[in-house]
């Protein structure tokens, strides 16, 4: 009987992942992302991208090695996330936030916004979630290179080791009721067994 449970979790977590696939954006790593310009101290690795600097307008920008596809910021079937590992030497840094600019083909710019203090616990790689901010023309929503902002006063010291940049799909609500469904029923069929047999 324990099978059951764990059919049933297995096949919620398949339905969450049908309609739509996770698009990775950017991974920050030699080769994938390719910096062209940067206020920010930084060192690039073979899968991350770490960057030192202040709260206070800090930024680097750089081109992705070929175009990404991404959806339109009215899709609200997929969340921009930004996964990484942040730390800081100041309280005020921990509570600044921060843009995700992404162009296209055209030089169109979209902006995301996060916060730094969402980041948590410090020290350790996080996925945050973004929040569209605007767009600049007709973005036609395929990019090719990005950058990030800082927009704080100028008292923190940042010190960011970004790994990716992933639009993550949303199951659909329909997904969710049907999983809630198929719970209700193997705990009502679980408790007329134990009824029944006590």
């Amino acid at each position: 009987m324990k099978r059951i449970p764990l059919f049933f979790a297995a096949t919620c977590a398949l339905l969450s992942h049908t309609a739509n696939a996770d698009i990775t954006v950017a991974l920050f790593g030699k080769g994938g992302f390719t910096e062209t310009n940067s206020t920010f101290a930084s060192t690039q690795t073979s899968t991350t991208y770490n960057i030192t600097g202040t709260d206070f307008l800090c930024a680097f920008y750089g081109d992705l090695p070929a175009p990404v596809t991404i959806p339109d910021y009215t899709n609200n079937s997929y969340i921009l996330k930004l996964q990484a590992t942040f730390g800081d030497t100041t309280t005020t840094a921990a509570t600044t936030n921060f843009q995700i600019d992404l162009f296209d083909t055209n030089g169109n710019e979209r902006l995301y916004t996060g916060n730094f203090g969402n980041f948590f616990p410090k020290n350790t790689e996080v996925s945050v979630p973004l929040a569209y901010l605007s767009t600049t023309g007709a973005f036609n929503n395929s990019v090719i290179s990005l950058g990030l902002l800082t927009t704080g006063v100028g008292n923190g010291a940042i010190n960011l080791n970004i790994k990716a940049l992933n639009f993550v799909a949303v199951p659909e609500p329909s997904t969710y009721a049907l999983c809630g469904t198929g719970l209700a029923l193997l705990l009502s069929s679980a408790f007329r067994r134990r009824y029944f047999r006590g």
